[in-house]
């Protein structure tokens, strides 16, 4: 099994110089003194947490009207991507930004979200990782605030009635990411979605934290205004890139942070590629796309191996796809 080429740093100076989709800014920020903030923390998480599993968690709230404004908390120990009706909040990759896959500190950043809303029915979700294999009952916490349409103030915390399940993705215990495309699905986010697959969320509360998430909630960081996230800077695409037996291998000119996607036409059902750190189930259609939801990596150049059943002309289609890797010191 080959994975990508690891290189130190990536190669090329255009690559900061060029942005495709810009850098995403947060609109508002909630300027709560970090430790009432940490205390009063709505922690919830997967009814049955494991070290491993990405999780989906949504919530539904009804309105009478459309809010004039809204924003949403998102405290984590993770990584998420936040969905407002289906819609993707901001242009990051995910939040937060970290240092590395061993910090979990609890960071909260605050959205203006006012414009994905609805006048009646509107569905918060988020789909969650780990930063690395590791067990953590505060996953995610979500404080949905703001003014409605009659000019009353209102705050949601999330709490046992969010319900939650786990995704179709997951982290390997390598540090990779595993996707099973058979389980594909996008109804998750929306109000179409199938309510008997789903579990009430786990309320944690604070009197019951272990010493080690104590030592965690005491360090949350709020990010202020305009923190920078993980953003996609560029993209490269390779058109029916070929190759031969059971390896494609596509040669970069320049190295670069982020992640590869491959496209697919005539995958088997349950046939499985390597591409980079993603190991992807392919679900059988016609054409599907194979990229990792969280995984970002160094590469020098794109390999993708599959099993006895794949074929190199099965990829219609490669990116190399760029974000930025700047780290705000907060600290």
């Amino acid at each position: 099994m080959q994975w990508y080429q690891y290189i130190h740093q990536p190669k090329g100076a255009g690559l900061s110089s060029l942005s495709l989709m810009g850098f995403f800014f947060l609109c508002a920020f909630h300027s709560v003194p970090a430790r009432s903030q940490a205390f009063n923390t709505p922690w919830i998480c997967e009814a049955q947490p494991d070290s491993l599993s990405h999780v989906w968690f949504r919530q539904t709230y009804l309105f009478s009207g459309r809010p004039r404004q809204a924003s949403i908390t998102v405290t984590t120990t993770g990584y998420y991507k936040l969905y407002i009706n289906a819609c993707n909040v901001g242009t990051a990759r995910y939040y937060p930004q970290r240092n590395s896959a061993n910090d979990h500190r609890s960071l909260a950043m605050t959205f203006d979200v006012t414009p994905y809303l609805r006048a009646d029915t509107n569905v918060v979700a988020l789909v969650y990782s780990p930063t690395a294999p590791s067990l953590h009952r505060r996953q995610i916490a979500v404080t949905f605030f703001g003014t409605s349409h009659n000019g009353e103030a209102f705050s949601y915390d999330s709490d046992g009635n969010w319900q939650c399940r786990k995704a179709n993705s997951r982290l390997t215990t390598d540090g990779g990411e595993w996707i099973d495309g058979r389980a594909h699905n996008t109804d998750w986010k929306t109000t179409a979605y199938a309510a008997a697959l789903w579990q009430s969320a786990n309320s944690v509360a604070n009197d019951s934290l272990s010493t080690g998430d104590m030592a965690d909630d005491s360090a949350l960081t709020a990010y202020p205004l305009c923190y920078e996230a993980p953003t996609i800077t560029h993209v490269v695409s390779f058109p029916y890139p070929g190759g031969r037996g059971r390896e494609l291998r596509q040669t970069l000119s320049d190295g670069f942070y982020g992640f590869a996607t491959a496209t697919l036409r005539g995958a088997r059902q349950g046939e499985q590629i390597q591409l980079g750190p993603l190991t992807y189930i392919c679900n059988g259609e016609m054409d599907e796309q194979a990229w990792p939801v969280f995984a970002t990596t160094y590469a020098g150049n794109i390999i993708v191996e599959g099993d006895n059943r794949f074929r190199p002309d099965q990829i219609t289609l490669l990116e190399a796809v760029s974000i930025n890797k700047h780290i705000t010191d907060l600290y």
